[in-house]
C-alpha cells in the first residue's frame, strides 16, 4: 500500500483513516473480544455512506480483504483482518423510526441501545405533542356508580349530552355501554 493511495483515500473521507505507525492506530484496530489481535493496514473511521463507499473503493482498488465493524462485537474478529482495510461504521449509529409504516432504519453501527433509545425517543415527542390535546381523565366504565362528580369531570362538557342521548334513547339503561351516566 503506498502513502499516496492512503492520502488520496484520507482525501475523500470526512472521517478518520489510521495506519500503522499513527498514534490512534492500536485503539482503532481494537475488536470487542481481546482475543483477536489483528493489524489491519488501515481502519477507516467513517462517518457516514461516502466514507464507506471510499473504504470499499480503496480496498478493491489495491487487492486488499475488507472487513466491516458494525455497532456491536463479533466473538469470532469478523470486523478486522490482517493487512486489508476496516471499514468501521461505529460512529454511524443514527436510527430512525418510522411509526407510520412501522419501519426503523438503522445506520451500520447502531446498537440495540441506540434502536430503544430512538423508540423511546419517538414515544416521549409523540405523548408531548399530543398532549397540550388530550384531557385528565380516568376510565369510567369502572367508577363507582355513586361517584357522579368524577364520571361529570372526566366527561366534561360532553357530560349533560351524553345523558340526554341516554334519556332519549337508552331510558332503561339497556345498553349499559356508558352505564355510569344514568338516564
Amino acid at each position: 500500500m503506498g502513502n499516496l493511495s492512503v492520502d488520496q483515500l484520507r482525501q475523500r473521507v470526512r472521517g478518520m483513516v489510521v495506519t500503522p505507525g499513527d498514534e490512534a492506530y492500536d485503539e482503532a484496530r481494537k475488536v470487542y473480544n481481546a482475543m483477536i489481535d489483528r493489524r489491519p493496514s488501515a481502519v477507516v473511521r467513517c462517518v457516514n455512506a461516502g466514507d464507506v463507499m471510499a473504504a470499499v473503493d480503496f480496498a478493491r482498488e489495491n487487492g486488499l480483504d475488507l472487513a466491516v465493524r458494525g455497532g456491536g462485537h463479533s466473538v469470532p474478529g469478523f470486523g478486522t483482518c490482517d493487512d486489508g482495510v476496516v471499514a468501521d461504521l461505529s460512529a454511524m449509529r443514527g436510527v430512525r423510526v418510522d411509526p407510520v409504516r412501522r419501519t426503523a432504519r438503522a445506520e451500520g453501527g447502531a446498537t440495540w441501545g441506540d434502536f430503544n433509545e430512538a423508540n423511546t425517543a419517538w414515544v416521549r415527542d409523540y405523548y408531548e405533542a399530543t398532549a397540550p390535546h388530550s384531557e385528565e381523565g380516568g376510565y369510567v366504565n369502572f367508577m363507582a356508580d355513586d361517584d357522579q362528580g368524577r364520571i361529570r369531570a372526566n366527561y366534561k362538557g360532553n357530560y349533560d349530552r351524553l345523558v340526554e342521548v341516554k334519556r332519549t334513547y337508552d331510558p332503561g339503561n339497556l345498553f349499559h355501554l356508558n352505564q355510569n351516566i344514568r338516564p
